[in-house]
């Protein structure tokens, strides 16, 4: 069951319309110094909000380059991944 106390910060965002281009970038700047705040900002595409408030402003460059590198620092790579046993070899060295 969703939260209702979520569900009501939803319904007032959307009735209040799409934030300001300044709202955009207050948000993504304390996004960067707090993680519930920027898992929020991410998973409500705030990225994307703050990617057209920089182009309309020129200004929070250095917070779009922030979340930028910390999605590239949290990729996952598969292929880099090793399984390591938890147990003895079954064959000798």
């Amino acid at each position: 069951m969703p939260d209702p106390t979520a569900v009501k910060r939803s319904l007032a965002r959307l009735a209040a319309g799409p934030p300001d281009d300044r709202t955009v970038l207050a948000t993504a700047r304390r996004a960067r110094t707090d993680l519930d705040t920027a898992a929020a900002f991410v998973a409500t595409g705030g990225v994307e909000r703050l990617r057209r408030a920089v182009e309309r402003t020129g200004t929070g460059r250095e917070s779009l380059d922030a979340f930028e590198r910390y999605r590239a620092a949290c990729q996952f790579h598969p292929a880099h991944a090793i399984d390591i046993p938890t147990g003895p070899k079954d064959t000798p060295d």
